[in-house]
Formats: structure tokens, sequence, C-alpha cells
């Protein structure tokens, strides 16, 4: 009887870290500058006001790719106009289901989106003392 107990304790633990989000990166770095001053948390704002999303790196990407391919269709040879055509492409699959093939790999390369980073920052902005005083995992849950 307690092993059946147990097992549904267990299911019911999973199914509520499935609903809660995860914690990225920026959770621990947002740990990490909890004791470290205003004087560190100022300079890792600005630090993250230059930082490029997933988004801006994508419509950077494709429009690259559009302007070279028009360029060489139009100065080398015809077949090279598809590339704009599949850039498109891309750029509605991202616009309608979030999703790009690049950014798998613009994950491993360690960028994040403009939400991940938007959180981070007013998350170190409450902590700075901004907003108000609350210890990390407060400012982290008012910040999903």
């Amino acid at each position: 009887m307690e092993t059946s107990t147990a097992k549904s304790q267990e299911k019911e633990n999973k199914a509520q870290e499935k609903d809660q989000p995860k914690k990225d990166k920026s959770f621990e770095q947002i740990k990490e500058f909890a004791h470290k001053g205003k004087a560190k948390i100022s300079k890792r704002l600005q630090e993250i006001e230059n930082e490029w999303d997933i988004e801006r790196i994508i419509h950077l990407h494709l429009s690259g790719v559009t302007i070279t391919g028009a360029l060489l269709g139009f100065f080398v040879d015809k077949r090279w106009f598809a590339l704009p055509a599949v850039a498109a492409a891309v750029l509605v699959l991202h616009s309608m289901k979030g999703f790009a093939p690049q950014i798998p790999l613009l994950r491993k390369l360690g960028f994040r989106t403009r939400d991940e980073i938007n959180r981070e920052k007013y998350s170190l902005r409450a902590m700075r003392g901004d907003f108000k005083n609350t210890d990390a995992e407060e400012i982290w849950e008012a910040a999903m």
C-alpha cells in the first residue's frame, strides 16, 4: 500500500514540476549578483542592454541571405533567386510557429530570447532597489 502512495506522490511531484516554468541560466546569474552590490549590478545591466536576442540575429541573418541571393541572382545566375524565397519561407515559419532552423545553433552559442533578457534585466533592477528589495527567488517568480 505504501508503494502505491509513494508512486502517486512521485507522479504528483513530476506534474507540479512540469507546470512550473523552468529556470534558465539567467536565474543562476541573478542569484550570483544578489550580494555583489549596486555597482556590479549596474555594470551587468549595461551589458544586458547591448545583448542581441535570438530574433534580432535571425532577422539579420535572413536579411543577409535575401540580399545575397538577390545580388547573385541579378549578376550571376537566375537560380540564385531561390535563396531569397527560402529565406522568406523561414521568416514566415518563424513568425507563425516561433521556430527557425537557426534557433538550436543560436542557443548553443549562448543567445537568448528577448523575454529571457528582459526577465534578467528587471530582476536585477529590482535587486538594485529600482522597484523594491526582495530576495532572488521572489524576484524570479515575479518576473515569470
